[in-house]
């Protein structure tokens, strides 16, 4: 009998522990991804360009002064302050903890607001005068591609910020919708000022297998490794440039398969060194700094210089051709670096057409040492 009572004592006490495990625990199982708090990828304070994942245009305050109750829509890239946004974090204990203020760069008491704080779809996003209103908070959570969804507090973070109707088209208008992970409600975040060599290296690894709706998939095309390191580095912070750009047209041809299909869903320059990685090095060493070398220099550790290559740094091989020189024939992007910067083989590299993975520079030069090739490293750090 004595046994038989300790039996249910036991039995009553371990369910009232587990109940209190369960009742005190998070319980992650009944939670959103809105309840990740600080972005891993944003700097509180700083200024950033708001790109769509599915249309690649930038969210845009409709006028250049920013009026109250302007509208916001989105464009393709301008470079100005309409579509400059400054992103703070409150940390702060209170009703906005763990969310974001997306100010405005044409006007510093302007801010990202929804017009009414209800969860139906087709609330407006405008920009209005700050004060504490729950309808200018956001919660800004990170993708497994690099891009960000925005939440909106006025919803209580059941709705996000999203292009209407999934347009590519400039001027789409953009407001609050249910999150369907469609990339018309998907943002890609790039600093607006500086290179951040992380956030490029990161966008590499996060989609080394992986093509974004935002630019062409250029695999049908002889290669995608030029267009790959492109997005990378437009990641980290470059911007479109001279003949460096891209331009969304609409969702036919994700991946063309000739000029025409590209044509009809992507606006390049002619020549493109968005794509072409011929052009890509013809555009590049003009505006960056390189160093080139010999395979056989790289793989026998002789290959010395007084930069040191980082990770969001530039390798591309290139491949003597009578009558054109050297033309570039694979491009890649570093995303690790080795303890040693002038132990150049055990850099590593991520990369397209052949999607690759942090791979050792080395196990890549292998295939070129018969040849007359060059490495060239570029510093755009």
């Amino acid at each position: 009998m004595v046994i038989n009572n300790f039996k249910w004592l036991f039995k009553v006490g371990f369910s009232v522990i587990l109940i209190l495990i369960i009742l005190l625990t998070p319980m992650k199982w009944f939670s959103t991804s809105a309840d990740a708090l600080e972005s891993s990828y944003i700097i509180s304070g700083n200024y950033y360009y708001i790109k769509n994942v599915n249309s690649g245009k930038y969210l845009t305050v409709s006028t250049d002064v920013a009026n109250d109750g302007d509208n916001v829509y989105q464009y393709r890239y301008e470079g100005t302050a309409r579509q400059r946004w400054k992103l703070t974090y409150n940390s702060s204990p209170g009703t906005f903890s763990g969310f974001y203020r997306i100010t405005s760069a044409v006007a510093a008491n302007k801010c990202l607001s929804t017009v009414s704080a209800q969860s139906t779809n087709g609330i407006n996003i405008v920009v209005k005068y700050i004060d504490p209103d729950v309808k200018q908070f956001f919660r800004i959570t990170d993708n497994d591609n690099f891009s960000h969804a925005i939440y909106t507090n006025g919803s209580n973070c059941m709705k996000i910020v999203a292009v209407q109707g999934g347009s590519c088209s400039d001027t789409a208008n953009v407001y609050q919708s249910t999150y369907n992970q469609t990339g018309s409600d998907q943002w890609l975040i790039e600093p607006a000022t500086g290179y951040n060599a992380t956030y490029a290296a990161q966008y590499a690894l996060d989609n080394y297998d992986d093509h974004l709706k935002t630019y062409p998939n250029c695999e049908n095309l002889r290669g995608d490794c030029a267009n790959f390191v492109s997005q990378c580095l437009a990641a980290g912070g470059y911007h479109y440039q001279g003949n460096w750009n891209v331009n969304k047209i609409n969702n036919v041809n994700p991946a063309p398969s000739n000029t025409t299909e590209l044509d009809d869903s992507w606006e390049l320059s002619d020549p493109s060194s968005w794509i072409s990685a011929k052009y890509f090095k013809y555009y590049w060493q003009q505006h960056v700094s390189y160093n080139d070398f010999t395979v056989n220099d790289i793989l026998q550790s002789q290959a010395t210089s007084s930069t040191n290559y980082v990770k969001g740094d530039v390798v591309q091989i290139l491949e003597y051709n009578f009558g054109w020189g050297y033309v570039c024939v694979h491009t890649m992007i570093i995303s690790q670096q080795p303890s040693n910067f002038n132990d150049k083989a055990n850099y590593k590299v991520s990369y397209h057409s052949s999607p690759s993975y942090n791979k050792l520079l080395s196990t890549v030069l292998n295939h070129y040492v018969n040849g007359d090739y060059k490495v060239r490293f570029y510093n755009f750090t």
